[in-house]
């Protein structure tokens, strides 16, 4: 290489800030804390967290559009900072439920203030799950994984760490609750996924956890934190406010079993679907600000395959199956069956064809095409 032709410092400069700016897009992690936090000491906006990430969120795609095919290279200092990310998130969010609970003992909201609290707590305990998900992979940091069962526990699903190890085993099963049937709802997985996961913990030779743990003392470690969030509500706000705890508890529990029905619908491991890849098919989004909020667990493929890989290393795969859309339109769709079934088939029948070659939504908010 010519003089001429090798990078000057200003050069070098200027790709270490461009580096640095497209990473700072991985701070927004830290908005549904914040906007529970808001929520929660505003005068007259308990809904604005709710509303903020339900409604406001999805329309961004417009803004951010896709991620490309290429996995970022990043720097040292970089990667060392995106490393620390989900341990700040973790202790961001942890922080904003504290938050919550004080503001409901400082400002004594309740009735119908309680409930739009709670769709907000839902909603951010829901992402948080993701922040939770990407510490408990994080094996070799023990403060990591101690962030990440805090994280879970206060979000009210003390029992992800062990369902996750068996749903990573036992991908593509449509018998064993890890993969929804093409013909089945969203209702009825749940349902049936949930009876499952409950059923697990408890037969303790099916499953041990890392460094020789039994499963029953790490689901109940957690189960602590949980029992203790709900005490710390109560203390904030009596019943009612235990209550609104509770119920967010229970939809983050349903939550989780949802996104896995609209990660793995119609991906069991038939004969049409046999690949190297032995099945480890996940349905995948390219959203940039999805995969932001969530440490790019939409890059669902590409975590089953490498899951010791770091979300900022993480891009889906050229040929896994597409959404038409991103999670929260997709949940809300996928709660009326028929709408679901009308949306997706067309999508997972074109994959079966002609995968690689999967349209993805862009700029859109749904990429719909018959």
């Amino acid at each position: 290489m010519s003089t001429a032709d090798s990078p000057t410092s200003a050069d070098r400069a200027l790709s270490g800030t461009r580096e640095w700016v497209s990473a700072a897009g991985y701070l927004f992690v830290l908005a549904p804390s914040l906007l529970l936090a808001a929520s929660a000491w505003s005068d007259s906006s308990p809904a604005l967290a709710f509303i903020g990430l339900i409604l406001v969120a999805p329309l961004l795609r417009a803004f951010f559009g896709d991620v490309g095919d290429e996995a970022p290279e990043w720097s040292e200092a970089v990667s060392n900072a995106l490393a620390q990310l989900p341990i700040l998130a973790g202790l961001a969010y942890l922080t904003a439920v504290a938050s919550l609970a004080t503001a409901i003992a400082v400002k004594g909201w309740n009735g119908q203030d309680l409930l739009w609290l709670g769709a907000g707590l839902w909603t951010t305990s829901s992402l948080a799950t993701c922040i939770g998900h990407e510490l408990l992979h994080d094996r070799n940091r023990p403060f990591a994984l101690f962030v990440g069962k805090l994280v879970m526990g206060v979000a009210g699903y003390p029992l992800h760490e062990q369902e996750h190890i068996i749903h990573h085993r036992r991908v593509g099963r449509v018998d064993e609750a890890e993969c929804p049937a093409a013909d089945e709802s969203l209702w009825r997985f749940t349902s049936r996924r949930t009876a499952k996961v409950i059923r697990q913990v408890f037969e303790l030779r099916q499953l041990r956890a890392a460094k020789g743990t039994t499963v029953q003392t790490t689901v109940l470690s957690t189960l602590v934190v949980t029992l203790g969030t709900a005490a710390l509500f109560y203390w904030a706000g009596g019943w009612p406010a235990a209550a609104m705890y509770a119920l967010a508890a229970l939809s983050v529990a349903w939550s989780m079993q949802a996104i896995t029905y609209l990660q793995h619908w119609g991906l069991d491991r038939d004969t049409s679907l046999a690949t190297p890849k032995g099945g480890c098919y996940g349905w995948e989004d390219r959203c940039r600000l999805q995969g932001w909020l969530t440490l790019n667990i939409t890059a669902h493929t590409a975590h089953h395959l490498r899951s010791t890989v770091p979300f900022y290393r993480q891009v889906p795969e050229a040929d896994s199956p597409k959404q038409p859309a991103g999670y929260i339109i997709l949940l809300f769709a996928a709660m009326v069956p028929p709408l679901w079934f009308w949306l997706m088939a067309p999508s997972l029948r074109r994959w079966k064809e002609s995968r690689p070659d999967q349209p993805t939504a862009g700029h859109a908010l749904i990429c719909l095409r018959r």
